[in-house]
């Protein structure tokens, strides 16, 4: 590893500073614990038992202030989870094809006339400028809003809340 530069410590620790500097952002801690691809909150305590370990070193601040983030990101998923809303019954329409996740802001892809929500969409497009179920050329200013989707879909995600 030292032949290549790569110190894991060094690149563990960057990691703690950075979601540190984000304790106090709710919505990014929401985001976090949301993202079931990414987040594990055993990662989290596996760093904590290192500390323990002596395997890595923590100022005592940083290390306090980690303990509090570990307790808010609990708090967090433990909330988000209480709060898990059922759309199962949701009409097929509402659902992203490449996702299946319900969607909060439907677009129509003008050259495949696919629907899908604008963030998935987007985040394609960051690595690929062509639509994803024909080819054809695509571009953000291409995408055509679908107000009345996003309006029935909002009603519907009301309706459930209530």
């Amino acid at each position: 590893m030292k032949e290549y530069g790569f110190d894991p410590k060094f690149v563990l620790l960057s990691l703690v500073e950075t979601f540190l500097a984000f304790i106090e952002y709710d919505e990014f801690l929401k985001f976090v614990v949301t993202d079931e691809r990414s987040f594990k909150l055993e990662n989290f305590e596996k760093v904590i038992a290192l500390k323990e370990d002596n395997k890595i070193k923590i100022e005592y601040f940083m290390y306090q202030k980690f303990l509090k983030l570990i307790e808010k990101l609990k708090t967090l998923k433990i909330y988000i989870e209480s709060n898990v809303i059922n759309y199962d019954d949701a009409p097929e329409e509402y659902f992203d094809p490449i996702t299946t996740l319900l969607m909060d802001d439907p677009v129509l892809l003008p050259s495949s006339k696919t629907i899908v929500d604008r963030s998935t969409i987007l985040t394609h497009l960051l690595s690929d400028p062509t639509d994803p179920f024909n080819r054809s050329a695509l571009s953000r200013e291409m995408l055509i809003e679908c107000t009345e989707l996003k309006e029935k879909i909002m009603n519907y995600k009301n309706s459930k809340i209530k």
